[in-house]
């Protein structure tokens, strides 16, 4: 009779020896997969973050501050935060300067530069764009960026990144002008010259 009632406090004890190890060992897993799971939760939402990146073409405003830029995009303008986007001398950038940009919104809900592409006169050389020559009729400045013109056929927008120096509120509507400009890779149409006949 003492080895009956024996066997079954041993066997409890056994039993609740291994569930206080297995709880033990859960709870260090537990406790390794938590902050793993945070560790990598944090890591995962950045690359998450940075993973939806958005390429578009885009004039460049200018620097904001020193840790952010804006630009204009074909649907807005956006303010960029530089981020780990180094070796940038912004001040050395024309306004309205065309440049392809890569960005991600951050954790924070700020959009964030990634890339962002420049063209230089090598570029633009090695790009081997059709430049349109032809006379216009001049329509009126649509916004800071960009101008209207009637041509012999149709109506354009003209984005006047390129084009410094001229009033466009000076000049009348109607009045002849000469235009020398190239279609982009977005569809649009980049002043690249323009002379008022007068």
């Amino acid at each position: 009779m003492k080895i009956l009632k024996f066997i079954p406090i041993v066997g409890l004890t056994l039993a609740l020896t291994a569930c206080g190890t297995t709880t033990a060992e859960e709870s260090t897993e537990t406790g390794v997969v938590t902050e793993g799971v945070s560790g990598s939760g944090e890591n995962s939402s950045k690359e998450e973050s940075k993973s939806i990146v958005i390429k578009e073409e885009a004039s460049f405003v200018g620097q904001v501050d020193s840790n952010s830029i804006e630009v204009h995009t074909e649907t807005e303008t956006l303010t960029l935060q530089v981020g780990e986007v180094v070796n940038v001398d912004w001040s050395s950038l024309e306004k309205n300067a065309l440049v392809t940009i890569e960005y991600f919104m951050n954790e924070e809900g700020q959009y964030e530069l990634a890339s962002i592409v420049v063209p230089t006169a090598e570029n633009k050389e090695s790009e081997k764009v059709e430049v349109i020559t032809e006379k216009a009729a001049y329509v009126g400045q649509i916004d800071i960026n960009s101008i209207e013109v009637n041509t012999e056929f149709e109506t354009i927008a003209l984005q006047v990144g390129e084009i410094k120096g001229i009033d466009w509120a000076s000049i009348e509507k109607g009045e002849p002008i000469t235009i020398e400009y190239y279609k982009n890779d977005a569809g649009q149409h980049i002043l690249t010259n323009v002379t008022i006949n007068r």
